[in-house]
């Protein structure tokens, strides 16, 4: 992936994160709407950055439905709390990244990159 798409899809993904986590967090419909629009079109998703604690559902079965529909999806869940989902539980669950909040931008996009450049190497 080129240096200039990764950054803007990155950007994307972040904004997309970002607005969810200030509008919307708060309502259990706009993550079964997430939910629902990804199980309409999961190959237009290229990673999935997911908090563990929403309304509704939280992030490992968030995590568990994609996956359901397309195994090896790269999935970020962020936390703040360790005891509720840990790396080893979110990996066996086929999280590909379990990041402890409080993070920044740059981890994060440090973890998509990973992601992405992993990716390139093993389509070329």
């Amino acid at each position: 992936m080129a240096p200039f798409a990764f950054f803007c899809g990155a950007w994307l993904l972040l904004s997309v994160w970002l607005i969810g986590a200030l509008i919307g967090s708060a309502r259990a419909a706009v993550v079964v709407a997430a939910l629902r629009a990804f199980e309409a079109a999961p190959q237009h998703y290229d990673a999935v950055i997911t908090d563990q604690t929403m309304p509704g559902l939280s992030g490992d079965a968030f995590a568990r439905a994609m996956l359901e529909r397309r195994p090896g999806l790269p999935i970020i869940l962020c936390s703040g709390y360790s005891e509720t989902t840990e790396a080893g539980a979110a990996a066996r669950i086929g999280i590909a990244r379990h990041l402890r909040k409080p993070l920044s931008a740059q981890e994060l996009l440090r973890a998509l990159k990973e992601f992405f450049t992993a990716n390139a190497a093993s389509v070329a």
